[in-house]
């Protein structure tokens, strides 16, 4: 049987997408409406099985990112109920305990950033300094405060260096 160019293309196309290993790469790189637009191209039951694979892990992903997202949500309400600073202590730690969990909400610069602003706001409060040095590391990847040595003054302070690359005085 003779073939037109155009015949052997569309072949050749559908035999590469077909391939589970290679349609799974595809659609790896896909958000939910293009999977879904994507879903017609063909109705080979491995194809539309990969393709649900992944609908039902993106699905699952936004759930689980909307639970962790209700649940900080719900944290800071407390936090901002809680009328005297010793309660709000461990309710904080606690929001800084999820946001080490899953961090990949540090992806968003600006809240990222936000959170940053935030401990070290919070770690130059002399209650919260113990719980605050903790998440430097963990969250940002900086190293733990400590005494330096500033020969501009002679003086030994107390801070770190922060994710600009200032210094950060927790005293």
């Amino acid at each position: 049987m003779v073939q037109t160019r155009m015949q052997h293309s569309l072949r050749a196309f559908q035999q590469t997408i077909e391939n589970p290993c290679v349609l799974s790469l595809i659609v790896d790189q896909m958000k939910a409406p293009d999977l879904v637009c994507f879903k017609q191209v063909s109705k080979d039951v491995r194809f539309n099985d990969v393709i649900d694979h992944r609908l039902n892990e993106l699905r699952n992903e936004r759930i689980r990112r909307n639970e962790i997202i209700n649940t900080l949500k719900e944290r800071m309400v407390r936090i901002a109920e809680t009328e005297s600073v010793e309660p709000r202590i461990p309710l904080i730690v606690s929001v800084y305990d999820v946001l080490c969990e899953n961090k990949w909400l540090l992806e968003f610069k600006r809240l990222k950033y936000r959170i940053y602003t935030k401990l070290i706001e919070f770690t130059k409060d002399p209650l919260f300094i113990d719980h605050g040095i903790h998440y430097f590391e963990p969250l940002f990847g900086l190293p733990k405060p400590k005494n330096y040595y500033d020969s501009k003054t002679g003086l030994s302070r107390f801070g770190t260096i922060g994710m600009d690359g200032q210094f950060i005085n927790l005293k």
